[in-house]
């Protein structure tokens, strides 16, 4: 990684092509978005019924935030 012109980090990469070498950026980490985690609460049990809907509910959420497995969309 090295910094850029306008102070941002970046992870790069180099490769050997028809005797050049040519340079890839991989990801830019300004580009990556934070993402704030919502904190149980903790009172909250699988074993007490009354909190059965509020767990339900976290449930999809925290399923769908999760994008490591989905397939990639782009050959690099």
């Amino acid at each position: 990684y090295y910094m850029n012109r306008t102070g941002g980090w970046q992870f790069h990469g180099w490769q050997k092509i028809a005797n050049m070498d040519c340079h890839f950026n991989l990801v830019q980490i300004a580009q990556t978005p934070i993402k704030r985690h919502v904190k149980i609460i903790s009172k909250a049990t699988p074993y007490d019924p009354f909190y059965e809907p509020y767990l339900k509910e976290r449930k999809p959420k925290k399923l769908g935030r999760n994008s490591w497995f989905d397939p990639v969309l782009a050959a690099l």
